[in-house]
């Protein structure tokens, strides 16, 4: 795997565990979560609504992931760490068969293709669909890897769970 992330010796600066019995009831809901998570975050920050903006776009796009692609019970846990000018967010998701596939394909695309290319050619895809509403792709991650400058590796890989870690530097 091309993409390390190293979360030896650190300790978030926010957990949070929901159910996703509850939270695949509202779309809302990702938004909401991503813009709670990215205010608490922040308000130790230099500039706290820029680094509150910037953060709440990137977890918006792994909760629709999330929203999308997990099991339809279970528990999810996001840790958001802290690092010097860096902020990663850990995700371990519940997850089937399909959505396995999803993440492990997601994940080699960006391992193993121009991430620019990838989001490009999504973008152009999902804008050539006449009903957006049926169509759930990897652009969330194509975007922050390729407008952020995000790392995205993959730290557990069971049938059952998948961790993500998102890394992203601010500039």
């Amino acid at each position: 795997m091309k993409n390390q992330i190293n979360l030896e010796q650190t300790t978030p600066a926010v957990t949070n565990i929901f159910s996703l019995q509850g939270y695949l009831n509202d779309w809302q809901h990702c938004s909401q979560l991503s813009d709670y998570l990215a205010q608490f975050v922040s308000t130790k920050q230099i500039d706290p609504d820029s680094f509150s903006n910037l953060l709440s776009t990137i977890l918006n796009e792994v909760l629709e992931s999330i929203y999308h692609y997990s099991k339809k019970d279970g528990n999810v846990i996001i840790d958001i760490y802290n690092q010097d000018f860096c902020v990663i967010v850990k995700a371990a998701i519940p997850v089937d068969q399909q959505s396995h596939s999803f993440y492990n394909n997601v994940l080699y695309e960006i391992n193993n293709n121009n991430p620019n290319d990838l989001y490009s050619n999504e973008l152009k895809r999902y804008l050539a669909e006449t009903d957006s509403s049926t169509s759930h792709t990897a652009m969330g991650f194509y975007e922050i890897v390729s407008e952020y400058g995000a790392k995205i590796a993959l730290h557990e890989n069971k049938p059952d769970k998948i961790t993500l870690s998102i890394q992203f530097c601010l500039k």
